[in-house]
């Protein structure tokens, strides 16, 4: 972990660079059929997963990159992935409305939530494992048990599509963005508004 980078590109592929040559490791086509969307590295770095377009969910062992386990996880895109602290859970956040829970070492399904409103785009676990975060169409982020499904949090967040979601190890801020062009910060656990930033579009780009 921190010896190198993974990519993901529209063409499909997924490529290695090596951070302290400063160039390209190894690359990785055909894999993918259709665009990766989305790359998540395991906490402990042993594993990194891709998907995209497709619906396809692959695992790479990250010793040598070979691509260790694949599963069609979704009938439609996979817009956001993510990795629990312990590393045994990964979720998927898809177009089709649903984000799908897996045990990462076997790649099964561990549970499904949603329907959510049309799309799914980005998920979050918290640093307990035991609560999941997700972005979704309808502007909102929630928070649901991991293992319950029981929904805890629920905030009105932006004016539009919520595409990204980040936590710090501890897990007291969380950023959301969307495309409303804003950056907002929520205090954690219970989801009060801290602050927000605004992306100008022209041409000048910038927070104000």
């Amino acid at each position: 972990m921190g010896d190198w980078l993974a990519s993901r590109s529209t063409g499909g592929l997924v490529q290695v660079w090596g951070i302290r040559e400063r160039k390209l490791v190894r690359t990785h086509e055909g894999l993918h059929q259709s665009p990766v969307d989305c790359l998540a590295i395991s906490r402990a770095g042993t594993f990194a997963l891709s998907a995209g377009e497709s619906g396809r969910l692959r695992v790479w062992n990250t010793a040598d990159w070979t691509a260790s386990k694949t599963v069609t996880a979704h009938k439609t895109a996979i817009a956001g992935i993510t990795v629990s602290a312990n590393d045994e859970l990964v979720a998927t956040a898809s177009y089709d409305g649903s984000v799908k829970l897996w045990r990462l070492h076997y790649l099964t399904q561990y549970l499904t939530l949603g329907p959510f409103s049309r799309r799914a785009f980005a998920a979050e676990f918290a640093p307990d494992c035991e609560h999941l975060l997700t972005g979704n169409w309808n502007n909102r982020i929630q928070q649901r048990g991991a293992h319950t499904e029981k929904l805890v949090m629920d905030i009105a967040a932006h004016n539009n599509l919520v595409l990204a979601l980040a936590l710090p190890p501890d897990g007291t801020v969380l950023a959301s963005g969307s495309v409303d062009r804003t950056v907002k910060l929520w205090g954690m656990p219970d989801g009060r508004f801290i602050q927000a930033f605004g992306v100008s579009v022209g041409k000048k780009h910038g927070t104000r």
